[in-house]
C-alpha cells in the first residue's frame, strides 16, 4: 500500500485496513490540514527526519488531542529543504508520497528486532533551493512572522567554518545564495528590510558550541554581504541556541524497504531507519521565547537549559564518547575490510581498543571540562558499546567515516589541546593518536586486504597531496586540522606519526595490541 495523504487520514480515522492489527504501525494523530510551518528545516536527511521531525509529530499529535476547539490552527508544522542539488531525488519522492515517510526503529540499546514502525507527516512542504519556484517559495517561508525557528543539519562542512572558525567562503551574489548559512543570511536580511523579528536560527549538527558555531558563520557571512545594518540586526535581536541531539541513524538499505513492505504492508520510496534511543538538549534562547513545547512529551522529551555551559556539559560528553569514538571505529574497520559499525565492534582488538580510549583517554578530559557531570559516565558508556554492537542497526562504517578531517578538527583536536595545557596532570594520548591515524591511513582508500574502498572528504584531494607530497608529518603540520598552534602538540603529532607507520607496516590488529606498552 502506497504512502499518501489519503489512505493516512483513513487509517487515522479508524480504517487500518491494510495494516497489521497488532497496532505495529504509528499513524500521524492530527489533521495536517489544520497545521501550519512553524520550522523551516534546511536539509532533508535520515536524521532529522528520524529526531526533530519526530518529536514534532508527537508535539503535533498531543496539541491536536488537547485541542478544544475544531478551529484551533496548530503551530509547529515544518518546511523541508533541500539545499544541495544532490538532495532532489529525496525532495521528489517525498513530495510523491505527500511528504510523508515511515521510520523503522531498530533494537536500541538492548539490541532487539525491529520494535516498531512510524508513519511521520509533521513534515508539510518539502522544497528545492535550485529550482526557481521552490527559491521563490523557500524565502516565502523564512520570511514569514508565522516562522519563528530555521533549524539545520548540514553536517560540519556546511558551514564553511575553518579549524579557527573564520569562513572560507562568501556567496557571490548574496541575493540568490546557494549555501545553507547564505539562505539564512539573505531571509534574515529580509526581515530586517520589512521591519520584522529574527527567527531563532537552531543548529542540530554535532558539533561543540554549535549555536556560537552556526551565529559566527552567519554574523561573517551577513557583515561581508550586508554591512553593518545586518549586524546591529542580528546582534541585538538574533537568538542562536546550543543544542545536542542523539540517535544514530544509519543509510535505509533496499532491505529495509523490503521489511516495511512485506512486514508491516506499506510501499514507502524514502523511509528513515534508526535505533530507538535518541536525546535533545536545547538552550532555552529563543527569539520572543517563542518555541515547541517539545519538554511536555512523556517520550523521551527534550530537557531545557538555561545558558551554553550547561549544554556543554551534556554536549562534551557526548561528542567525546560518542562521535570520536564511532569515527575512530569507523577507520579501524575499515581498514579491515568490514562494512558495518557492528562488525567492527566485534572484532575483539577494536573493542578493547574502544573501550580503553573512552576509559582512559577520554573520560579524564570529561571529569577536567564537566564539573558537576550531569549524567553517570560508567553506566553511559556501557550503553554506548551496546548500541555501538546493535547488529540490527546496520550501520555503514562508510557513513560513519565521512568527513573525518572536519568532524577531528571540532571533536578530537579539542580533547588534545586540553591535555597539552594540563602538563603531567594529563593521560596518555596514543589512542586518540591512533584514532587520527588510522584516518590518515583511511585516506589513501586501501583496506588491509589490498582492496580499494571509496572516501568522502570534503577535503579529500588537497589532503592526499599533502601525503604524497610531504607524508604524515606534512598532514600533522595541516591548520585546518591541528589548528594554527600545531607546535603545541609535538608529543601527540610524534604518536601520530609512529602508529600511522605501525599500521601501514603490522595493520590494525597489531599496532591496537601495541597501544598497551609503555
Amino acid at each position: 500500500m502506497e504512502l499518501g495523504t489519503q489512505i493516512v487520514e483513513a487509517w487515522r480515522n479508524g480504517a487500518r485496513a491494510g495494516l497489521p492489527q497488532d497496532g505495529a504501525v504509528g499513524v500521524p494523530e492530527f489533521d495536517r490540514s489544520r497545521c501550519d510551518v512553524g520550522i523551516v528545516h534546511l536539509g532533508v536527511g535520515g536524521f532529522v527526519r528520524a529526531h526533530l521531525a519526530l518529536y514534532t509529530q508527537r508535539l503535533l499529535e498531543k496539541q491536536f488531542r488537547e485541542a478544544c476547539s475544531a478551529a484551533v490552527q496548530l503551530q509547529w508544522g515544518i518546511c523541508g529543504v533541500g539545499v544541495l542539488p544532490t538532495d532532489r531525488d529525496l525532495v521528489q519522492r517525498l513530495q510523491s508520497q505527500d511528504n510523508l515517510y515511515s521510520i523503522l526503529e531498530k533494537g536500541g540499546a538492548a539490541g532487539g528486532e525491529a520494535v516498531r514502525l512510524r508513519i511521520v507527516g509533521s513534515i508539510l512542504e518539502t522544497l528545492l533551493l535550485c529550482e526557481e519556484q521552490d527559491r521563490k517559495r523557500v524565502f516565502e517561508r523564512m520570511v514569514s512572522p508565522k516562522t519563528h525557528i530555521v533549524s539545520l543539519t548540514i553536517t560540519e562542512k556546511g558551514y564553511m567554518l575553518d579549524g579557527a572558525r573564520q569562513l572560507l567562503h562568501v556567496e557571490q551574489d548574496p541575493e540568490r545564495p546557494v549555501t545553507a548559512i547564505g539562505v539564512i543570511v539573505l531571509a534574515l536580511e529580509m526581515r530586517r528590510r520589512k521591519n520584522i523579528k529574527p527567527f531563532t536560527v537552531l543548529s542540530c549538527d554535532n558539533i561543540p558550541c554549535n549555536g556560537t558555531f552556526v551565529r559566527s558563520a552567519v554574523m561573517q557571512m551577513g557583515a561581508r554581504s550586508f554591512g553593518a545594518e545586518f549586524s546591529e540586526y542580528v546582534a541585538q535581536l538574533g537568538r542562536f541556541p546550543s543544542s545536542m541531539v542523539d540517535g544514530i541513524t544509519p543509510i535505509a538499505y533496499p532491505a529495509d524497504r523490503d521489511i516495511i513492505l512485506e512486514r508491516f504492508r506499506i510501499a514507502d520510496k524514502c523511509p528513515t531507519v534508526c535505533e530507538s534511543w535518541r536525546q535533545f538538549v536545547i538552550q532555552d534562547a529563543f527569539v520572543d521565547g517563542e518555541r515547541p513545547e517539545w519538554d511536555l512529551l512523556q517520550e523521551q522529551p527534550v530537557e531545557w537549559v538555561s545558558s551554553e555551559a550547561e549544554i556543554m556539559r551534556f554536549e562534551n560528553i557526548k561528542i567525546s564518547l560518542l562521535n570520536v569514538p564511532h569515527s575512530a571505529l569507523s577507520y579501524a574497520g575499515r581498514l579491515l575490510g568490514l562494512t558495518y559499525i557492528h562488525e567492527a565492534m566485534g572484532n575483539p582488538y577494536i573493542h578493547k581498543y574502544i573501550r580503553d580510549l573512552m576509559d582512559i583517554e577520554i573520560t579524564p578530559y570529561l571529569t577536567f571540562k564537566n564539573k558537576p557531570l550531569p549524567l553517570d559516565l560508567e553506566e553511559y558508556k556501557a550503553t554506548l558499546r551496546q548500541r555501538f554492537a546493535n547488529p540490527h542497526t546496520r550501520d555503514s562504517l562508510e557513513r560513519v567515516s565521512q568527513d573525518g578531517s572536519t568532524k577531528y578538527a571540532n571533536q578530537l583536536i579539542p580533547i588534545v589541546r586540553t591535555y597539552a595545557t594540563k602538563g603531567t596532570e594529563s593521560p596518555p594520548i596514543k589512542r586518540l593518536a591512533c584514532a587520527v591515524a588510522a584516518w590518515a591511513v583511511s585516506l589513501l582508500g586501501k583496506d588491509e586486504t589490498g582492496r580499494t574502498f571509496e572516501v568522502f572528504d570534503g577535503r579529500l584531494d588537497t589532503l592526499r597531496s599533502v601525503l604524497e607530497a610531504s607524508g604524515i608529518e606534512g598532514l600533522c603540520d595541516d591548520a585546518s586540522l591541528f589548528g594554527t598552534n600545531a607546535h603545541d602538540l609535538a608529543d601527540f603529532r610524534r604518536h601520530v606519526v609512529a602508529i600511522y607507520s605501525s599500521l601501514l607496516s603490522v595493520g590494525v590488529e597489531r599496532t591496537l595490541s601495541s597501544l598497551d606498552s609503555a
